[in-house]
């Protein structure tokens, strides 16, 4: 069996506390600092910056006011990583892993999700894998991983557009989108779920997805997404004549925004 070589590898979250609060920002860094393989070593505001890593910095960051800044926190040590904080009106937070790091490490950021999450207390997050598979494909299950990976929307320009447009590998959905979706349907999926003290629900497509198999996790994904299609809030797929993917954002998410 070839092991499974990811294209990139990431923690996406978004939802509606600023992170340009203080009692925002710092109890989310330092859940990551607390982290003992991926506590950053540096930071900056744009790619080309790197000051020594230090909270009274970071906490002046921090003004009660929105700004067009985007923190960058930075590891270059073993599991090397670029973590991304968006201080303005649209926060959201971004970790991106060396594709190169080491399957052992994986799990790593699958437990940092879980602390973020429980400080953040997110609309929606993901912890994903990327697969490195691009049109045309071979075989079914690249066009349903394809499709499955171009659904991880996170935090950005995308999200704002299309909304969610699917589970990932792990998802995190809070409180108000488990009102939503209803709390029985979420529990219900044919997932591994759990329930979590915040009051939101965690989707594990299956046991240690981190060490799945291609095809055990493009099924587990596939019955996942057929449970929870129904509810309307995922954004809808549409595949082109050469198999890229792009989303129309649902109408009932609208008007749950809206209300």
């Amino acid at each position: 069996m070839v092991a499974f070589v990811p294209r990139a590898i990431g923690l996406e979250m978004v939802g509606t506390r600023p992170l340009y609060r203080q009692d925002v920002l710092l109890p989310l860094v330092r859940q990551l600092q607390g982290h003992p393989l991926l506590a950053a070593e540096a930071w900056g505001l744009d790619d080309h910056t790197n000051r020594p890593y230090d909270d009274q910095s970071i906490a002046r960051l921090a003004t009660d006011e929105p700004s067009g800044n985007i923190l960058q926190l930075r590891r270059s040590k073993r599991i090397k990583h670029t973590t991304f904080l968006l201080l303005g009106t649209q926060p959201g937070i971004s970790i991106e892993l060396s594709p190169k790091t080491h399957a052992r490490d994986w799990p790593a950021l699958f437990e940092l999700g879980d602390a973020l999450a429980e400080v953040y207390r997110p609309d929606f997050a993901w912890v994903h894998l990327f697969a490195d598979v691009e049109p045309p494909f071979a075989e079914p299950v690249e066009a349903t991983r394809f499709l499955m990976d171009a659904g991880v929307g996170g935090a950005g320009a995308a999200y704002e557009d299309f909304g969610p447009g699917g589970l990932g590998l792990r998802t995190y959905i809070g409180p108000r989108f488990v009102q939503l979706f209803g709390h029985a349907l979420l529990l219900a999926t044919p997932a591994v779920v759990a329930e979590l003290p915040w009051g939101g629900i965690r989707v594990d497509l299956v046991e240690q997805p981190w060490q799945a198999a291609p095809s055990v996790l493009t099924s587990a994904w596939q019955a996942a997404m057929d449970h929870l299609r129904p509810a309307q809030l995922f954004s809808t797929p549409e595949r082109d004549d050469d198999g890229y993917v792009t989303f129309r954002r649902s109408e009932r998410l609208d008007q749950a925004v809206r209300e």
